[in-house]
């Protein structure tokens, strides 16, 4: 079917380009219906209990990469977003994190990919922010070392060694999209998320909440989609389905009505 929507699209655009010609009065293809798109195959999302089998395994090993992956994983925020907070940006105290800004391609910080996506995005006071304030706690302990100190506009996600040491010790320099997304292929290899990935986490959170029976509109708005048909669009398989209440709900108007003939 593919195909044969590439071949309408070629015989419109050369017949059009025919009668711009005036080599023949009508395009022939406007009366040929478009056949329609192949549907998309269903994505599949990750399970919990693969994420945090993944996750556990750099809770020891590298806390860095674990508060990473963590964070990802429990506010389903883009990459982008993440890579771009700083530590003004997080209040450990009410457990909110302020989304407002993205890390580009190029490396700059710029505005959100939408206007939704400048958002507050809650986290538990008792499961997420002792990892982000332990995270705290190490990088300002490194930061002592080299006689550096880490501030609010010091990147939450940084990385440490390059050339030194003492390499970019305040966090003033954030990671690179690219070697995130392939440290996460690497990491994730001969593990539960093999095949998957860094913006799979942001997947895996949206469809864990449904699954939970969050409702459609605040996963979307947690997500910061323009709009909620994208959500939907993305995530409605994963959502619970409401038939059997539905039914019951029919059934019981029409014994009810049934009750009140009698």
């Amino acid at each position: 079917r593919d195909m044969t929507r590439r071949v309408h699209k070629v015989l419109h655009q050369a017949f059009a380009f025919a009668v711009k010609d005036e080599l023949i009065d009508n395009n022939p293809m406007s009366s040929v219906k478009k056949p329609p798109a192949e549907a998309k195959p269903r994505k599949e999302f990750a399970e919990v209990g693969d994420v945090l089998a993944f996750l556990n395994g750099f809770k020891y090993r590298d806390h860095r990469w674990h508060t990473l992956l963590w964070t990802a994983y429990r506010t389903g925020a883009r990459r982008g977003e993440l890579l771009a907070l700083q530590w003004d940006d997080i209040d450990l105290e009410h457990g909110e994190i302020r989304i407002g800004k993205q890390l580009g391609k190029d490396g700059s910080i710029q505005p959100p990919k939408t206007g939704k996506a400048n958002r507050t995005i809650t986290i538990d006071l008792d499961l997420d922010v002792p990892v982000l304030r332990k995270h705290m706690q190490r990088k300002r302990g490194r930061a002592d070392r080299y006689r550096t100190s880490i501030d609010g506009s010091s990147f939450v996600f940084a990385p440490e060694t390059k050339d030194s040491k003492q390499y970019n010790s305040n966090c003033k320099q954030p990671y690179s999209k690219n070697n995130i997304s392939k440290q996460f292929v690497r990491s994730a290899k001969g593990t539960t998320m093999e095949g998957f990935t860094f913006h799979d986490l942001r997947h895996a959170h949206a469809s864990h909440l449904l699954a939970d029976g969050a409702s459609i509109a605040g996963v979307s708005a947690r997500l910061g989609h323009a709009k909620v048909s994208v959500t939907l669009d993305t995530y409605a398989h994963s959502m619970p389905s409401d038939d059997p209440k539905l039914a019951k709900a029919g059934a019981d108007r029409i014994r009810e009505a049934l009750a009140a003939q009698d």
